[in-house]
């Protein structure tokens, strides 16, 4: 307990939402995730639903801080600087709040560095993939060991030779 294992998952999916920088990183995913290609598995079924919550919550601090201006151009630019967000909106059919909760965290060293490492030009996309990335998180798949074993089952359970009214105990 204690020791930042919600934390650090919570920052490796909104790494894996925006997609890595190719180049010097090799480790880089080749495109960006959306949560329903993310998998979260947890040990308890508390915890999955406290995941998933932290997880949304780290989601919309990321987009926050994508959506701000840098300290050296505030003054210089004021807001114009970003497009808002209803002229990011996808036309196809989602549709965003007017406007997302400022955070606590928006100065959090660990986001700005993670800005810092994509180009000025596509902090509004980031912060749009990042927002849409929270809205979507109650179809996640963030679930326990069992449940998502037993999912595959069932799910599988043509190819796999298994009975697909399986009853795991």
């Amino acid at each position: 307990a204690g020791t930042g294992k919600t934390f650090t998952i919570a920052l490796l999916y909104v790494r894996l939402v925006l997609g890595g920088q190719h180049g010097e990183d090799d480790t880089a995913f080749v495109r960006p995730l959306t949560p329903p290609e993310i998998l979260v598995v947890t040990f308890t079924n508390a915890a999955t639903q406290e995941l998933r919550e932290r997880i949304r919550h780290r989601l919309v601090e990321a987009a926050t801080v994508f959506r701000k201006v840098p300290d050296t151009k505030e003054a210089g630019h004021g807001e114009g600087l970003f497009p808002r967000m209803e002229k990011v909106a996808p036309k196809d059919g989602f549709t965003a709040p007017s406007q997302w909760p400022a955070s606590e965290s928006a100065d959090d060293p660990l986001l700005i560095h993670l800005r810092s490492q994509y180009p000025e030009a596509t902090w509004p996309a980031c912060a749009r993939r990042l927002e849409l990335a929270a809205e979507w998180m109650d179809e996640a798949a963030v679930s326990t060991i069992h449940s998502w074993c037993y999912r595959m089952l069932r799910e599988h359970a043509f190819d796999s030779g298994s009975l697909f009214s399986l009853n795991l105990e």
